[in-house]
């Protein structure tokens, strides 16, 4: 795990992070390159006034999915509440980046390329989170936390089944679950 202030950081919530931050921006190098057709993608990545730019609308967009508790897998269970959250974290994104831009006109992106990033940023990251709830249920099968789950049946003697259907009921991540499991004999 990686450890920030001394808080513990899991790697998943990392490579949420990371993943989400590319997928922003490609979002907006691609609205970059439909709005401004004659400018090079090249030119944005040696300029480092616009490697800057593109950093504070990722830095914006991350900082609004962390506040609002995207990255907590209890909150992001239910598909319904992941997609609310969403839309109100991109939509105080986008009014924070307004507000921003207004105050600091040399930090735009260029005219009418936030109109263009808005949905496309909107449609990627509801996308991609979609996509991983429904292959989790697959990977959760073969692991959990990096280890495998016949180490964990191992570990604990408690039948991966069991734990499986454990950590749904409570839900906790499968090492807890298993932890628990043994504990309370729920083999």
């Amino acid at each position: 795990m990686l450890r920030i202030g001394g808080q513990k950081i899991p790697w998943k919530t990392v490579a949420a992070l990371a993943t989400e931050s590319a997928l922003t921006l490609s979002a907006l190098w691609v609205a970059t390159l439909i709005r401004f057709p004659a400018r090079s993608l090249f030119e944005d990545f040696t300029r480092t006034d616009m490697l800057a730019r593109y950093g504070v609308a990722v830095l914006v967009c991350d900082l609004c999915l962390y506040y609002y508790d995207l990255y907590d897998p209890r909150v992001v269970d239910s598909r319904s509440i992941l997609t609310a959250n969403l839309l109100k974290a991109l939509g105080v994104a986008c009014v924070a980046l307004a507000i921003l831009y207004y105050l600091i006109p040399s930090l735009r992106l260029g005219r009418g390329v936030a109109v263009l990033a808005a949905p496309s940023v909107l449609i990627l990251i509801v996308g991609w989170r979609l996509l991983l709830a429904v292959l989790a249920p697959l990977l959760c099968d073969l692991y959990e936390d990096g280890i495998p789950l016949k180490d964990i049946e191992a570990l604990t003697g408690v039948h991966r089944k069991v734990v499986w259907s454990f950590a749904k009921k409570a839900g906790l991540p499968m090492r807890l679950a298993a932890r628990k499991a043994h504990v309370e004999g729920a083999v």
